[in-house]
């Protein structure tokens, strides 16, 4: 039976963002997608870039990439589209992870038209089950999806990746 974020996650900034940052799963995440040589580590969470807050930067551990994580409940929208462009504009960061419930086609067609930024839309999703939870990551990079599935306890700690 497929959840809402919110039904697990009350509160996006709270709730969700931290828990995505303490289970690692972003580097993980990163590293299947293949976006950067080396591993990435977490920089800083509800970061302030003058009158924006980014939900999560990481950065490359050896060389200068970084990646920037903009969290969103519900569909993607265009407010948070230009959202991820001004922050990647303000931080000289062109990876960015899109996470979100559901990925409208548009959004995925804007993503792959940019040269210059790299947005991947990425839709999550649990399911109940029940000893935890499924959660899948569905990853939309330039046409080739991807689909990434967690097992989860009953406290929301990853037990294991599916393969």
């Amino acid at each position: 039976m497929k959840i809402d974020l919110r039904d697990i996650f009350p509160n996006e900034t709270t709730d969700f963002t931290p828990w995505l940052a303490k289970n690692n799963l972003i580097p993980d995440i990163a590293k299947t997608l293949n976006i950067f040589d080396n591993p990435i580590s977490l920089f800083k969470t509800e970061a302030t870039i003058g009158e924006y807050r980014i939900d999560m930067i990481y950065k490359e551990k050896e060389g200068e990439g970084g990646l920037i994580v903009e969290n969103q409940y519900e569909n993607s929208d265009s407010k948070h589209l230009g959202q991820v462009l001004i922050y990647s504009q303000l931080t000289n960061i062109s990876n960015i992870l899109w996470i979100c419930e559901s990925v409208k086609i548009e959004h995925r067609r804007v993503s792959d038209m940019l040269k210059t930024t790299s947005i991947i839309p990425i839709a999550i999703e649990f399911h109940q089950i029940d000893e935890g939870y499924i959660m899948n990551v569905h990853a939309y990079k330039k046409d080739t999806p991807s689909i990434i599935s967690y097992k989860l306890d009953k406290d929301l700690k990853v037990e294991y990746r599916k393969i």
